[in-house]
């Protein structure tokens, strides 16, 4: 299978689909945005993934993977389709940033360096890419998808969006800065939810799917910034939680951000919010998509690479300052979770 012929190099984002021996389906950084241009001026509206192929995907998916162009460098995938038979999916991505948002399906992932295992939940990933980091779906038999992925430059969500990265959690604010391959789990919203499943369930085509998806595309990117500019308050009337979950869902992100290397557990969490443990933590995964041990080991993986990289802390103490009782154990989470020694991050002064 081969790509449109004609289509210049492009290092930042991908092509569609390149099927390599029978079963294995690739995402090229190549001419991408090219492509869709020429196609968008010829036709408005999303373009099927199967018009940038040369073969029918019918062996492998059935339904909608459409993509679309939101700016002349922000490119988005649709998708709504089964998988019928079990492929792989990946690129190389540059000096960009890629929203994953994902309403129904098993699809594990790696992004960058993180292994992201499915938890059946509506769920979404902020990742930063600086230089050739790759993005990887690992696609199973059998399972639905209800998603939509954007490719973004940091600087439009800062020059149209009046994103300030400084005002920002320090893990936040190093992916928005492409200052490494790094991913964070961001809360889908009720509002979010009913978003995504306007541009999948899409009715319109032509000029006027043109300005609906121009709309809504927009609309979630507002939602989103918001969200990291102040995630709790994003956990407001827009969340599918009832008010008492939603206020424990916010006062319990006003904790976890607090200036503290070792996040609470979940007890500590609950008597200081006077309630139980199961309760909040059916809350919380419902609201994040993932439980909360997975939240804790994220937050505090993100804050021992921040250490590691500062240079002032050796491993063992950094081991320490995150909660962990000897170097080992540390040693053997953080290469579970990067799939690397905390050495290889440690920056020595």
């Amino acid at each position: 299978m081969s790509f449109l012929p004609n289509v210049a190099p492009m290092a930042i984002y991908p092509s569609v689909f390149c099927i390599e021996d029978g079963d294995l389906i690739t995402l090229e950084a190549t001419g991408f945005l090219e492509v869709c241009s020429r196609l968008k001026k010829e036709s408005p509206g999303p373009i099927s993934a199967s018009s940038l192929m040369t073969e029918n995907p019918s062996q492998w998916m059935k339904g909608d993977y459409k993509v679309w162009l939101y700016s002349e460098n922000c490119s988005i995938g649709i998708r709504d389709m089964s998988i019928t038979k079990e492929f792989t999916a990946s690129t190389n991505l540059t000096d960009t940033l890629s929203l994953e948002f994902v309403l129904s399906g098993g699809t594990d992932m790696k992004i960058g360096d993180r292994d992201i295992v499915s938890s059946g939940m509506p769920r979404a990933y902020l990742s930063s890419h600086s230089q050739g980091s790759p993005q990887t779906r690992f696609h199973k038999s059998g399972e639905h998808i209800r998603g939509v992925g954007l490719w973004i430059p940091p600087q439009l969500l800062i020059d149209r969006f009046g994103l300030d990265p400084e005002l920002l959690p320090d893990s936040v604010q190093s992916i928005i800065f492409l200052e490494k391959d790094s991913t964070t789990t961001l809360p889908i919203t009720a509002k979010i939810k009913s978003i995504l499943s306007d541009i999948i369930d899409m009715p319109f085509t032509g000029m006027l799917a043109e300005e609906f998806l121009n709309a809504k595309i927009t609309e979630l990117l507002c939602h989103t910034v918001h969200g990291l500019k102040s995630p709790e308050e994003s956990l407001g009337e827009s969340n599918q939680l009832p008010k008492r979950k939603s206020d424990l869902m916010k006062k319990l992100l006003q904790i976890m951000d607090e200036p503290s290397a070792i996040p609470p557990s979940l007890s500590d969490l609950a008597n200081r919010l006077g309630t139980s443990t199961s309760t909040l933590s059916k809350t919380f995964k419902t609201s994040y998509g993932m439980s909360f041990v997975e939240y804790t080991l994220q937050k505090k993986m993100e804050k021992s690479q921040q250490l590691l990289q500062s240079g002032k802390l050796s491993v063992l103490e950094v081991a320490y300052a995150v909660g962990y009782d000897n170097q080992s154990a540390f040693g053997r989470a953080y290469k579970r979770y990067y799939n690397h020694s905390p050495k290889n991050d440690l920056t020595k002064t």
